[in-house]
C-alpha cells in the first residue's frame, strides 16, 4: 500500500505510525525520517563528533595574536569560535583569531568551536594558554627619555597611539596605534586606502607628553604612499619619507649639562640632510638648541647647544642609527652605528631655548627617512652601547 493513515504498516518501506506513507510518515515508530526524542541519523547522518580537539597556535605574550584551528571533525560542519578567559566569554572575540590584551596576561585562555550540520551542533575546547606581558622594552630598561617618538612600542606601559595619521583622500585624520609592539600596519593601510598617509602628530612614547604635531599639509613626513607602507629603502621596515619638513614640541626639552639623543635614519641623499632636535634659531648662538643635527651639504655632522662642532665626515647613504651624546665632563661625540665619529668638543650648558623644531631648524631639513627618535636629558655614557644594540636589533641599521 501506497499511502496509508493510522496505526500499522504505512508503506512497503515498512514505515509505522501516523501519516502519509512512502516517504511523508508521521508518528512513532520506525520511520526513514526519525523523530523520535534524540534521535541522531536523518538519512544516515550524524550530529557533528570531534575526534581532534581545536588547537591554539602563535605566541601567548601580550599583543600578540593567537590562531585556533578547528580541529578534526565528522558530520561536514561549518564553525563558529568563541574565546574565553577564565572560562568566561571574551566579548566579540568570535573569530578564528584573537589578540592577546593586557587583561588576558596571567589568565587562563582558551577558544571553544561550535560545529553544525544540518541535524545540530556540537562543541570541544582547545588547549589552554596563560599569556605572559610585553618582554621588557626600550624605555623600560633606559627610563627617564625625555621624548621618545618611535614606528615600534619602546615602554610596556605606554597604552596610547604611536602617530597620527592623515590621508589624501578627504583630509581625515585617525590615531594608529601598536599591535604586539609594532605599529598595527593593518588599520594603517584600511584608513588610508589606495591614497597617500602623512603624519600629523608624533606622540611622545616617554612617561612626559611630549607630543609633536604639524598642521600644515605640505610640512608632514608621508607613511603610506599610493596605498602601500612606506619601507626603508635598505632594511624593508617600515619608515617615514621627510622633505623639508618639522614637527612642534614646545615643552619637556630644556638644555642640560649632559644628554644622548638618538635616530634611526636613512640617509637616501648626501645632499640637504638633517636630522635634528633643533630650535627655531639656528647657527650656534645661546639660543639654540639642537642635541643632534647632520648636515651633508658637507659632509659633515655638526651638534649645536649652544656651539657648533664638526665631526668627521659620514658622506655616504644607507641605514644608520646615529647617537649624540654629551656626557657628565661635557665631552660631546657623534657616533655612527655605534663607531664615534673622529671630533670631538667640550661644550658648557646654556639656559637655551624652550622651543623646539622635530626634523628641521632654520634653513636645514631633512632629505631621507626617519623611523625613530630618542632624547635623555640625563647622562646615558653607561647605558650608550646598550641602547644602540637595543634598537639595532629591532632596526637592522648594521
Amino acid at each position: 500500500m501506497a499511502n496509508s493513515n493510522g496505526w500499522g504498516d504505512g508503506s512497503v518501506n515498512n514505515n509505522i505510525g501516523w501519516g502519509q506513507g512512502a516517504n511523508n510518515t508521521i508518528g512513532w515508530g520506525k520511520s526513514q525520517i526519525d523523530s523520535w526524542a534524540g534521535a541522531t541519523d536523518i538519512d544516515g547522518g550524524n550530529l557533528p563528533s570531534n575526534s581532534v580537539a581545536p588547537a591554539l597556535s602563535g605566541t601567548a605574550q601580550e599583543g600578540q595574536t593567537l590562531t585556533c584551528s578547528t580541529g578534526t571533525w565528522s558530520g561536514s560542519p561549518t564553525y563558529t569560535y568563541q574565546w574565553k578567559r577564565n572560562g568566561s566569554n571574551i566579548t566579540s572575540a568570535t573569530n578564528s583569531t584573537y589578540t592577546l590584551v593586557t587583561a588576558d596576561v596571567g589568565q587562563s585562555i582558551k577558544c571553544t568551536v561550535t560545529a553544525t550540520n544540518f541535524i545540530g551542533s556540537a562543541n570541544a575546547d582547545s588547549n589552554t594558554v596563560t599569556p605572559t606581558a610585553l618582554a621588557n622594552l626600550l624605555l623600560d630598561t633606559y627610563t627617564n627619555a625625555a621624548v621618545a617618538y618611535s614606528l615600534r612600542q619602546l615602554r610596556t606601559a605606554y597604552t596610547g597611539a604611536a602617530i597620527r595619521v592623515r590621508r589624501s583622500s578627504d583630509n581625515a585624520e585617525q590615531d594608529i596605534n601598536f599591535v604586539g609592539g609594532d605599529l598595527d600596519t593593518s588599520s594603517l593601510l584600511t584608513f588610508c586606502g589606495a591614497g597617500n598617509g602623512f603624519v600629523t602628530t608624533w606622540y611622545d612614547q616617554s612617561t612626559n607628553a611630549n607630543n609633536s604635531t604639524q598642521a600644515t599639509a605640505t610640512s608632514q613626513a608621508q607613511i603610506v604612499s599610493s596605498g602601500s607602507l612606506i619601507l626603508s629603502t635598505f632594511t624593508s621596515k617600515i619608515t617615514t619619507t621627510w622633505t623639508d619638513d618639522r614637527y612642534d614640541l614646545t615643552t619637556g626639552i630644556s638644555p642640560n649639562t649632559r644628554y644622548l639623543s638618538l635616530n634611526v635614519v636613512n640617509r637616501t641623499a648626501t645632499s640637504n640632510d638633517f636630522y635634528s632636535l633643533g630650535t627655531a634659531t639656528f647657527g650656534g648662538g645661546v639660543n639654540s638648541q639642537s642635541p643632534f643635527v647632520w648636515a651633508a651639504t658637507t659632509g659633515n655632522i655638526n651638534s649645536y647647544m649652544p656651539t657648533s662642532v664638526l665631526h668627521g665626515a659620514n658622506n655616504t647613504t644607507g641605514a644608520f642609527i646615529v647617537t649624540s651624546e654629551k656626557n657628565a665632563s661635557n665631552l660631546k661625540t657623534i657616533y655612527v652605528d655605534g663607531v664615534a665619529l673622529p671630533t670631538t668638543a667640550t661644550e658648557a650648558p646654556s639656559a637655551g631655548n624652550n622651543f623646539i623644531y622635530f626634523g628641521r631648524s632654520g634653513n636645514n631639513f631633512i632629505t631621507g627617512q626617519l623611523s625613530e627618535y630618542i632624547y635623555w636629558n640625563s647622562d646615558q655614557s653607561a647605558n650608550r652601547t646598550g641602547i644602540e644594540t637595543n634598537v639595532n636589533t629591532y632596526w637592522n641599521a648594521y
